[in-house]
């Protein structure tokens, strides 16, 4: 298939709108709103039978590690039956370790189905072929370029993982059969849930508090109660941390009836109205910024994002802004 010609397609994975699309299908696959601010699960009763089975797992463990990778691993997406799931973790696995094989990286890209893509990735990693290879393309570069050039070599192993998890979801849909089979694995995943709940809560924090939930969680846990209270706002199950029941058992031996006062009223609250405050750009930006989006001018980022289905109401000057305003809580 021969794709159109994209303001961005030329800087980062010609298909990376499909990349988008996936994920923000994802959030209307788990019923979660991702444009309300609502904070809480509706589930249906076949859903809570499912969560109680697990023991109503816990959003805990998710302040101290997130990454859209294990998001979309907890899809339990089915790779074609050509890709091995379990060798293509161990690779990388490897990678993050002793840097980049080549062999590894074309076995992947070999089962990239569109043309452009593939031979997107091919040009990319086309240094690695071999050590004369690797050296002509290295030798003239300073400390400065080379550190910019590994970060996109890693962006583009990131970009091509998310492309082939993207494309085992294409398959699926084009198998009508397995439609509801997809989505029930995916509705009733218990990990998938909480993960784009969290994912949910700490764009919303980043919009009203101008703050992620991991900030938050650090001032709270120096003694910050007004932190505490911001993340009781959005998180309701911010008492399964034991430091947080512990600061609410000194209280109640201490009798400070303040605190368990205001504990009340935050607890309370918890819808807010993000409308207008583009939460779906935010997601993107933030979870797929380190696969590319970084390399993009806010022309061709305003342009990916329409192509993915986004509507963009700002001026360029505008989103930049909206880009400035995120770089504090985006890393690569």
């Amino acid at each position: 298939m021969h794709y159109k010609k994209r303001e961005w397609n030329e800087e980062i994975d010609p298909v990376f709108y499909k990349i988008i699309r996936t994920f923000l299908d994802g959030l209307k696959l788990v019923e979660i709103p991702s444009n309300e601010g609502y904070l809480i699960l509706s589930l249906s009763e076949d859903q809570l039978k499912k969560l109680e089975i697990a023991g109503f797992p816990t959003i805990a463990k998710y302040y101290e590690k997130y990454r859209v990778e294990d998001l979309l691993d907890d899809t339990k997406l089915i790779f074609p039956d050509e890709i091995n799931a379990v060798e293509f973790k161990n690779i990388r696995k490897k990678a993050r370790k002793r840097g980049f094989d080549l062999k590894e990286l074309l076995s992947l890209v070999e089962f990239i189905e569109e043309k452009e893509s593939r031979d997107y990735y091919l040009q990319a990693f086309a240094p690695f072929e071999c050590a004369d290879s690797y050296k002509a393309y290295t030798s003239t570069m300073g400390e400065k370029a080379l550190k910019k050039w590994g970060k996109k070599i890693r962006s583009d192993i990131f970009s091509m993982r998310l492309h082939i998890l993207t494309m085992s979801v294409e398959c699926i849909k084009r198998d009508v059969k397995r439609i509801e089979v997809f989505r029930k694995r995916n509705v009733y995943n218990s990990k998938l849930l909480r993960r784009y709940l969290f994912l949910i809560w700490d764009a919303v924090s980043i919009v009203i508090n101008r703050m992620s939930l991991r900030q938050l969680l650090d001032e709270a846990r120096r003694g910050n109660d007004k932190s505490l209270f911001k993340l009781i706002q959005l998180d309701k199950t911010i008492f399964d941390h034991e430091w947080v029941r512990t600061r609410i058992r000194k209280a109640l031996y201490s009798g400070d009836m303040e605190f368990i006062v205001e504990l009340a009223d935050n607890l309370k609250k918890g819808h807010f109205e993000t409308r207008g405050e583009n939460l779906d750009i935010r997601l993107v930006l933030m979870n797929f910024w380190s696969a590319g989006i970084y390399r993009l001018t806010t022309k061709q980022k305003m342009a990916l994002l329409r192509d993915s289905g986004i509507k963009i109401y700002q001026s360029e000057n505008s989103f930049r802004q909206l880009v400035d305003r995120l770089r504090p809580f985006i890393s690569l």
